[in-house]
């Protein structure tokens, strides 16, 4: 009788029991499950970070997008629907009454930290008075689009700082709006503190032209002071 054909090639079974051919080995290697874990958190984390600064800084609430997993192709084209219905820039946004409450309450936070005597204080003052200038100028970047608040918390201190110089050509940025307004405020209240002392050193009286009097003439020394 001839010899029983056997299943070589077939994907029979081998003599050391492992079967040929039939193995799921294809050469790739198994995606490690705790790697691929840490890359989906990421990568959502950047997806919510992303979709609320472009919803801040177009005016829309983010929550609805995030919640739905909605794309970043799909908040660009909501936010433009949204600002082609309502008919205003971005940049101008901050100008409303929100941004205007956080730019007082920004303000009158410096003048509390600077030991300045403030009356009644703008609502959230209190809660920014432990701002630095670094916090705020990440807080207002952050809010004017700039970039998001854990992108400017990464940055070194030079890339921050220039960053914040720039804000300086830009005429509707919070961080130089709030700045120039504690100066000018603590100025005013300032001269309304401090008595004048012109009535020590200077006299009144009436000319009827301009003409120069003898006396109502003075000289000016070298160091600036009248005599």
């Amino acid at each position: 009788n001839p010899p029983a054909q056997g299943n070589e090639g077939q994907g029979g079974e081998d003599p050391t029991g492992g079967a040929r051919g039939m193995g799921n080995d294809n050469g790739q290697q198994g995606t490690d499950p705790t790697e691929a874990a840490r890359q989906a958190v990421a990568t959502e984390r950047q997806r919510v970070s992303d979709i609320t600064a472009l919803c801040r800084q177009a005016g829309m609430d983010p929550a609805e997008y995030i919640s739905n997993g909605a794309t970043m192709d799909t908040v660009r084209q909501a936010a433009v629907d949204y600002l082609l219905a309502h008919g205003a820039p971005v940049s101008s946004r901050m100008n409303g009454d929100e941004g205007d409450n956080f730019r007082q309450a920004a303000v009158d936070a410096m003048l509390l930290r600077a030991g300045a005597n403030v009356q009644n204080p703008a609502k959230g003052a209190e809660e920014m008075r432990g701002y630095s200038l670094r916090d705020l100028a990440i807080e207002c970047m952050a809010r004017d689009g700039v970039g998001t608040t854990t992108s400017l918390l990464r940055m070194s201190k030079d890339d921050l700082w220039n960053e914040a110089c720039r804000q300086f050509f830009n005429p509707t940025a919070a961080f130089p709006a709030i700045l120039d307004n504690a100066i000018r405020k603590n100025i005013v209240q300032m001269y309304q503190e401090i008595p004048t002392t012109f009535q020590l050193w200077t006299t009144k009286g009436s000319v009827s032209d301009f003409k120069p009097t003898k006396d109502h003439s003075y000289l000016a020394g070298g160091a600036g002071e009248f005599l």
